[in-house]
């Protein structure tokens, strides 16, 4: 009998690991060239994932692309960010690339949430920056009286001390992340890079380019867990 469920065990085990292989194979991406993104805040290099579709906005506070991958994974879409936004004018104190992240996506992304577990440590922009992962979560919707759930958060944040810029990339679109969520974020910020005036890149896509907003892009505009709905 013993033998019987241990061997049954050993067969769920087997199974599950072979599904998470499966899953995380089915979610690896592929990155592009080096592209240039230039805005009023920040002029950087970055490269973006294959199959994700770029749109950009960007005023004098505030810039992002985001990127929305075509292909749904149980009726949703990864939705990755990458956002620059200046520190609040007259603040001294640099805040923690943690503390930063929380402010910029407080209002439209986190509300509320706090991070789960410590930050990891990671190199953005040739500082030190901080990887955090933020709970998915239950609540009831004020209008229609349903319960609903927030999906997780991946973020990568880091704050740029001449250029006094807040950078953040962020992630999320899935119930539960795979190991092949964290490379995709991952690869994407250390991806950004300074602007190399003796190897300039391309510009993003045409398709991806925007008009300039006129009015300040508020932070409960930001990319959100709503948009990917």
């Amino acid at each position: 009998m013993q033998a019987v469920l241990c061997a049954g065990l050993g067969a769920t085990v087997a199974l599950a690991m072979w599904v998470d292989r499966s899953r995380a194979a089915s979610l690896a991406v592929a990155f592009g060239p080096v592209q240039n993104f230039d805005t009023p805040l920040y002029n950087l290099n970055l490269r973006l994932p294959e199959g994700f579709r770029p749109e950009v906005r960007y005023d004098a506070n505030l810039a992002f692309v985001r990127l929305i991958e075509r292909v749904e994974h149980f009726d949703r879409h990864r939705t990755l960010t990458v956002l620059l936004t200046e520190l609040p004018r007259g603040s001294r104190a640099l805040p923690t690339a943690e503390d930063a992240a929380i402010d910029v996506l407080d209002k439209s992304v986190l509300l509320g949430r706090r991070p789960e577990g410590p930050a990891r440590s990671i190199d953005l922009l040739g500082v030190h920056g901080a990887l955090l992962a933020f709970p998915a979560e239950q609540f009831v919707d004020p209008e229609t009286g349903q319960r609903k759930e927030r999906f997780p958060v991946l973020a990568v944040s880091a704050v740029l001390p001449q250029a006094r810029i807040v950078v953040v990339v962020y992630l999320f679109g899935v119930q539960n992340f795979a190991s092949a969520d964290y490379d995709l974020i991952r690869t994407m910020a250390t991806s950004l890079s300074p602007v190399d005036p003796a190897h300039p890149a391309p510009p993003l896509p045409e398709s991806a380019a925007k008009t300039p907003e006129v009015e300040p892009a508020s932070p409960r505009e930001l990319p959100s867990d709503d948009d990917s709905r």
